[in-house]
């Protein structure tokens, strides 16, 4: 857990290589640059907290390789472009935080992949759509989608 150090720099490409890491907890740091594809070869990966930092670029595809996320948190950077489709893959995810980025598009429908989840966070995305697809709506365990402002 490396929450909260005033770390800087860009997320090393070898980041990939940790193959076992379960929990990835980076946030509150001062770190830049984009998130690396490779975290998409992290597949026991639980959680990735990568919050309250200066990440910018898209939101790699390849992270919806890691089916065992269950908690998503990428809120309060400088993500931009359009929600992966590829995060309908993540079967056991709970909670997406994506608030307070530069994110645009739609909430995408295979969201609705993700039959745990139950939080959505969208705020503060202005370009973002706001409308929410029928079947992500219907989600059986969905309580709360804070939509794009």
């Amino acid at each position: 857990d490396l929450r909260s150090n005033t770390l800087t720099g860009d997320l090393p490409d070898g980041i990939g290589n940790l193959k076992e890491l379960r929990e990835f907890c980076i946030s509150g740091n001062k770190l830049s640059g984009a998130i690396p594809a490779s975290l998409g070869n992290c597949k026991q990966l639980e959680e990735i907290h990568l919050e309250k930092n200066e990440l910018s670029g898209p939101i790699p595809p390849a992270l919806g390789n890691c089916d065992k996320i269950e908690s998503l948190f990428l809120n309060d950077n400088k993500l931009d472009g359009e929600i992966p489709t590829s995060l309908g893959n993540l079967k056991h995810v709970q909670e997406i935080h994506l608030q307070n980025n530069n994110l645009s598009g739609d909430i995408p429908a295979e969201l609705s992949n993700c039959e745990r989840l139950s939080k959505i966070y969208l705020q503060e995305n202005k370009e973002m759509s706001d409308n929410v697809p029928e079947s992500v709506d219907t989600l059986p365990n969905l309580t709360l989608i804070n939509l794009p402002t």
